[in-house]
């Protein structure tokens, strides 16, 4: 579930130097993503399903340091 606004982007788009994909989610970066690529641990799926209902997948993914898509 998100709550951000939907755009059209193209899937080159850069804003303020971060890269969008034609979605609107942030494409992989190395300081918003530190924790890319590594699985979630228990605590991080606990707090995932815990506020799922009540942040969007941009909110989740600074606070765990994943990707949105990862979300």
């Amino acid at each position: 579930m998100s709550n951000r606004k939907s755009r059209t982007l193209t899937e080159d788009d850069i804003l303020d130097g971060i890269e969008y994909d034609q979605s609107g989610g942030i494409k992989y970066h190395p300081v918003f993503h530190p924790k890319h690529g590594i699985p979630f641990t228990d605590e991080e799926m606990e707090y995932l399903c815990f506020f799922w209902d009540y942040d969007d997948a941009r909110t989740l993914a600074f606070a765990l340091g994943k990707t949105e898509q990862a979300c």
